[in-house]
């Protein structure tokens, strides 16, 4: 028994060594095993695809003459979708991307600094549409970018598409400054001009001229009529000259002249004359002025400085009323009304509203200063209220009085009594009922009492005058 184990373990053991060198044999093709030794067939590798599926297979395969023996080394890891390997010419494969049918609509393919070609959209001075058509920018045709030509040459398109530098020749020259130059008698004075060439004058009403023609210096004066002269436009004639004057030879004798001149004005004046024929009388004609011209209208200046025109020669005006100029500057008989009215006599009468009035005076309680004040009227007056008000607050303790009275005695409520203490602006009133008038040129008296001194009160009478 033991033998036999013995054999069958040593029969394992063979089958185990054939079955490794098999395996390692089939291994040493990728391990730097040569593929193809044929001498008439280039050597290739080839991949089987799924025995399920077939015995099909892709292989690579050998040049049938290699000039250099070469191994390309692929690169560790995949690529990116849509990428390819490339060589870098030593032998070494990486992944790249290279050029597709996919690009953006008007887009170029152009290599980058990497030297990679990229799609980029054409901008600048040009553009390109997805039709081919390319479009230059405005502006963007500088002169920097035309071809120069020499000085004084202008850009000039020929019968064809194209344009040249052609330098201007014939009548007109243009130099490097854009100043063209007419050569000498190039324009001939005849229908080549408009305007500038004056072939003949014609003398008018009061119009002589002079030669005309090419090289002639025409010549326009004013000369004698030889017609009545017509001015139809709504124009004045002008003398724009203090020393001018408009002249009219006497109508006989043919020696002396009329001058119509304008003194000093301060403002445009226009003189009219009437419509009837007649003399122009001036200030210097004392014989020719008549009643009938003068008819029945008197102005002002008509009449001298030492006429004494009697009263009873003025329109008639009612009794009381003045005159007064109105709105049209025209003296109107008007009675006098609202605050006055006026008697025939010149006596003025003011209305009751104009009557009213008010007088102030400054009562103190300061130490010597309080006293009586006399306020004089020149006219006659009833004192119809007593007004205070604090200038300087009033000292405590006591209060201040302050007492009206006419030249009779003092007035029936007419006192203002300031209370000890009170404040600047505090007011106060009293309505004086007893000897409250005043006959004219006389007087009313305030006068101030507090036994504490100490404080200020503007004191305002208010009357009416008789």
């Amino acid at each position: 028994m033991k033998n036999i184990l013995s054999t069958k373990q040593k029969s394992l053991t063979v089958l185990v060594s054939v079955l490794i060198s098999v395996s390692l044999a089939a291994l040493s093709v990728f391990a730097g095993t040569t593929i193809g030794t044929n001498i008439t067939t280039e050597g290739e590798a080839r991949f089987l695809e799924l025995a399920a599926n077939g015995t099909e297979y892709v292989g690579l395969k050998a040049p049938s003459s290699i000039g250099t023996s070469l191994v390309w080394t692929l690169p560790s890891t995949d690529g990116s979708a849509n990428q390819t390997l490339v060589t870098d010419g030593s032998g070494a494969l990486s992944w790249a991307s290279g050029l597709t049918t996919a690009l953006t609509s008007g887009n170029i393919f152009v290599g980058n600094a990497s030297n990679v070609a990229t799609s980029v959209t054409m901008s600048g001075d040009a553009t390109l549409s997805n039709t081919g058509v390319l479009t230059i920018a405005s502006d963007a045709v500088t002169a920097a970018k035309i071809a120069q030509g020499t000085a004084g040459q202008i850009l000039m398109s020929d019968a064809t598409p194209d344009a040249a530098w052609t330098t201007m020749t014939g009548d007109v020259t243009i130099d490097s400054a854009g100043a063209t130059t007419i050569g000498a008698d190039k324009v001939a004075l005849t229908t080549d001009t408009t305007g500038n060439y004056v072939a003949s004058l014609t003398a008018g009403n009061g119009i002589a001229v002079g030669a005309a023609g090419e090289g002639a210096t025409p010549s326009v004066a004013l000369s004698a009529l030889t017609s009545d002269w017509s001015q139809s436009g709504a124009f004045d004639v002008a003398l724009a000259n203090a020393s001018s004057e408009l002249k009219i030879m006497e109508s006989a004798g043919d020696t002396y002249y009329g001058i119509f001149d304008v003194t000093n004005l301060t403002a445009d004046r226009t003189y009219t004359f009437p419509d009837a024929t007649g003399a122009v009388v001036t200030t210097g004609d004392t014989g020719t002025v008549t009643s009938a011209m003068i008819g029945s209208d008197i102005a002002n200046a008509d009449i001298d400085a030492s006429a004494a025109i009697a009263y009873s020669k003025l329109a008639p005006l009612p009794d009381t009323y003045l005159l007064v100029g109105n709105g049209s500057n025209v003296a109107t008989a008007v009675a006098m009304s609202g605050d006055a009215t006026i008697a025939n006599t010149g006596a003025v009468t003011l209305a009751t509203a104009q009557k009213k009035g008010i007088e102030t005076v400054l009562m103190s309680f300061e130490t010597g200063e309080q006293t009586a004040t006399k306020i004089y009227f020149p006219f006659g007056v009833t004192i119809d209220k007593i007004r205070g008000t604090v200038m300087k607050a009033i000292a405590g303790t006591d209060n201040g009085t302050i007492t009206g009275a006419n030249a009779t005695g003092d007035s029936s409520g007419g006192v203002i009594t300031a209370t000890a203490s009170d404040a600047l602006n505090t007011e106060y009133s009293a309505t004086p009922t007893t000897n409250n008038t005043v006959a004219a040129d006389s007087y009313y008296k305030l006068t101030s009492a507090k036994a504490t001194a100490g404080g200020k009160v503007l004191v305002t009478l208010e009357y009416t005058r008789d």
